[in-house]
């Protein structure tokens, strides 16, 4: 009996085993080219994770640089507001940098005014011949010393007939009278005065108050 080794393949006969080894190399190559393609959806994978990778550091970086820049703009702020307040606190030193030595300037005009006070109150007679000069250059003197004052910010604060206001003024009696509203200065023993709007010394006072059987 004849022995088959011929095998039908693609449309032609061919030895059985080369046909065999023709569909191993088919298989193999099929095997080959899916081997491939799960390199390439492998690789695919990879790279798409490494994309995901990338993104969530872009975004902490970009976290990162609004946090910086939030630092920043508050830094900053607080450096402009810091120099601001420096600003003003040289501005206020300036402004009071002579209050020492007014506050000792002014008992020396104090004791001008009294002299003027005291000249002006004698008789007639005895100023016209020992005081007259006096007074006046006495009233120079203080005038003098007041216009400096005032180029160094001082001014007088205003006492007589004024409502009495604690801020500006030291009560140190009270009189009965119909002749001014009750809680009106109605006499100055000391005057007061102000370095720019800041009180550096009270005036003090005598305050009108209503006489007793009005109260009644």
């Amino acid at each position: 009996m004849k022995k088959h080794n011929e095998k039908h393949h693609e449309g032609r006969n061919v030895p059985i085993e080369e046909g065999y080894r023709m569909e191993e190399e088919g298989r193999e190559e099929a095997m080959g080219q899916a081997g491939v393609s799960e390199d390439v959806a492998a690789g695919q994978k990879d790279i798409a994770a490494e994309v995901e990778k990338i993104r969530a550091e872009l975004d902490r970086a970009k976290a990162e640089l609004h946090d910086y820049k939030d630092r920043y703009l508050r830094l900053y702020a607080e450096t402009e507001n810091f120099k601001k307040r420096m600003s003003r606190e040289v501005v206020e030193q300036g402004k009071f940098a002579n209050e020492g030595l007014i506050k000792e300037i002014i008992p020396v005009l104090d004791n001008l005014e009294r002299a003027i006070s005291h000249a002006e109150g004698a008789p007639e007679g005895q100023k016209a011949q020992n005081n007259g000069a006096l007074t006046e250059g006495v009233k120079m003197v203080a005038k003098q010393l007041m216009d400096v004052l005032i180029k160094f910010g001082v001014t007088q604060v205003e006492s007589i007939g004024k409502p009495f206001d604690p801020n500006k003024q030291q009560a140190m009696m009270q009189v009965e009278t119909n002749e001014h509203e009750p809680g009106t200065v109605v006499e100055e023993f000391q005057k007061g005065y102000f370095l720019n709007d800041r009180i550096i010394r009270p005036a003090m006072v005598t305050v009108a108050k209503p006489p007793r059987d009005a109260t009644e």
